[in-house]
């Protein structure tokens, strides 16, 4: 499994992938490649999650209320940063 969390710019990923996420927040992210369609390329890019731990229950974590399907949850930032981190697509 990968995980994606859709940035604004590639700042922002770049900052995440260093310095990953506050260990306490609830971070939205999805199972599902992210779509850029309409997007500019300053803000065409996602941190993957590539170090998925084989125990880890995608499910178990809430849908976000306002989601658009049914594919996102809100993760805690804490189990986010045991992951390796990775951003998408290259700059």
């Amino acid at each position: 499994m990968v995980l994606y969390f859709c940035c604004t710019s590639l700042d922002h990923a770049e900052a995440i992938e260093r310095d990953g996420f506050q260990e306490d927040a609830s971070i939205r992210v999805t199972d599902q490649l992210p779509k850029f369609a309409g997007r500019g390329a300053d803000e065409s890019h996602a941190v993957i999650f590539l170090g998925v731990a084989s125990d880890f229950d995608f499910d178990r974590y809430p849908i976000p209320e306002d989601a658009t399907d049914s594919h996102e949850r809100e993760v805690p930032g804490r189990v986010l940063n045991a992951m390796r981190r990775a951003i998408w697509p290259e700059a």
